[in-house]
């Protein structure tokens, strides 16, 4: 049987792949895959470093990491590269979310680095060793992921080909969109509809107004822009309004209530739910700077 687990941690389904060598698939150089589905908010990571190369990949939702001391902002499409010895975290928390971790062993295997021999191996570890540490996608790669997923843990005979297959083009279109701009590629409508929010936090906003502003019919604005962000339209407000609140409440000069109210919540006691199932603490204890 594949060494492959699932297992539910802080709400999380983990879905975690390691050794391919030792079911056949001679990758010595992956150490590991794992895919995590979260619907709620959990503590962060300590600080570490590792001995391989670990792509990040975000799908859906918003994250914040640090490496060696700089933050990223992460949201659908991103991939963040952490390299050998680099020390890094996930910030204050870690929030709903879908994401990827693959790790890469980049010392091993040096005339079959991930089963290209001799130069066509070595070239892809130069171009791997140097890829940019920020970028964005068009958030389709972790298809790629998906499918070695699902590959490795059948009984498919054909198993290392399809595997060595599938990430064969996960790496190529991955090196594709390291090499172009690291801006996000997002359609014209959803830039409006982006724009609109951040200027109007503190006015009502809903998916019909953004549709408007991206010119499009609601349904279909639903769909781009969630295939493009990541989220729903809603869920990008919510998460909008929750950025401005966290500066407010770091200002310290309004009040929990004073906040909830400029920003469109119902009541405070709607606002400080809503705040502690997106980060796992209160309003007041992220003002005061205390971690559950």
């Amino acid at each position: 049987m594949a060494p492959i687990t699932s297992y539910v941690e802080h709400g999380a389904r983990f879905t975690y792949m390691r050794r391919f060598h030792e079911d056949g698939v001679s990758l010595k150089n992956i150490k590991s895959l794992s895919r995590v589905v979260a619907g709620q908010a959990a503590p962060p990571t300590e600080p570490h470093s590792h001995d391989v190369l670990e792509i990040h990949h975000v799908v859906r939702g918003t994250q914040y990491q640090v490496v060696d001391g700089t933050p990223y902002r992460m949201r659908a499409g991103d991939m963040l590269v952490t390299r050998p010895g680099e020390n890094h975290y996930s910030g204050t928390v870690l929030e709903k979310r879908i994401d990827y971790y693959l790790a890469i062993d980049m010392r091993a295997e040096r005339n079959r680095f991930l089963g290209f021999h001799g130069e066509p191996g070595e070239a892809l570890r130069r171009r791997l060793a140097k890829i940019p540490r920020f970028f964005s996608t068009d958030n389709s790669l972790h298809r790629h992921l998906d499918e070695v997923l699902e590959v490795y843990a059948s009984p498919d005979p054909h198993k290392p080909l399809v595997i060595h297959a599938l990430l064969a083009r996960f790496f190529a279109r991955l090196l594709a969109f390291s090499a172009r701009s690291p801006e996000r590629n997002l359609s014209p409508g959803v830039k409006a509809a982006i724009l609109h929010v951040k200027k109007n936090l503190a006015k009502p906003l809903t998916v019909a107004d953004l549709a408007s502003q991206a010119g499009l019919a609601a349904s279909a604005f639903r769909e781009r822009f969630s295939k493009e962000m990541g989220q729903s339209p809603k869920e990008y407000i919510l998460r909008e309004r929750m950025e401005a609140a966290m500066d407010s409440l770091r200002e310290g000069k309004m009040s929990v209530t004073d906040i909830a109210h400029e920003l469109q919540f119902s009541s405070s006691q709607h606002f400080a739910k809503m705040f502690r199932k997106m980060f796992n603490r209160t309003p007041g204890e992220y003002r005061t700077g205390k971690i559950n």
